[in-house]
């Protein structure tokens, strides 16, 4: 008597909550603007300080028929600490302006990944420059390749063998868990059972 086949394992597919995406990056813009707002607060309190010790050292000095030149370091310190903040809280609202696709969520997938007999399957975002080809959208990592598929603290982490993923990903993808619509143990559990059901097939070949 033959024993029935068992029925292949059903693919999952991981979505990216592109609300929980948005929402998250928007906080991330608001503290990234605070900070820069903050700096540039700080250069100009350092330079107005700077002004007013020199002032007041001018004053003194016209009083007493004296020279301010020994609060001149104290005045160009300030004033370098000072255009320093401005230089960096620059800088900060430079690359918060430029990123508007990524502060749009416009850059993410709506499939982080999928997992199946045949492996995992890893979406790129768009915007990326990781040596790809053009119009390379996805990444087909096949079980036999895949090292480890694991928790670590609110990211998924997936690594695989070296010369799989492309350097620049240094043969690990990471997903946030909080924008992924299955939670973490779902996505172990059939990682595991798929990997334990494909292995078999392909240590056959």
């Amino acid at each position: 008597m033959l024993e029935p086949t068992p029925a292949p394992l059903p693919d999952l597919v991981v979505r990216v909550l592109p609300d929980k995406v948005r929402s998250l990056r928007r906080l991330e813009r608001g503290i990234r603007w605070v900070m820069a707002l903050w700096y540039a607060f700080l250069g100009l309190v350092w330079i107005a300080l700077g002004i007013w010790q020199y002032s007041n050292a001018v004053a003194s000095a016209a009083r007493s028929d004296d020279s301010a030149d020994w609060a001149l370091p104290g005045l160009a310190l300030l004033v370098l600490f000072g255009a320093g903040c401005l230089v960096l809280s620059g800088f900060s609202i430079a690359a918060i302006t430029l990123r508007r696709a990524y502060w749009t969520g416009a850059d993410t997938p709506p499939i982080a990944l999928t997992l199946s007999t045949a492996g995992v399957e890893l979406a790129l975002p768009d915007g990326v420059d990781l040596g790809l080809p053009a119009g390379t959208t996805t990444i087909a990592v096949p079980w036999a390749s895949v090292t480890a598929v694991r928790r670590q603290r609110r990211l998924l982490v997936i690594t695989a063998a070296r010369g799989v993923l492309p350097k620049r990903m240094r043969n690990t993808a990471r997903y946030g868990l909080p924008i992924l619509d299955q939670d973490v143990e779902t996505i172990l559990t059939a990682a595991r059972l798929l990997r334990q059901a494909a292995l078999p097939v392909a240590a056959a070949r």
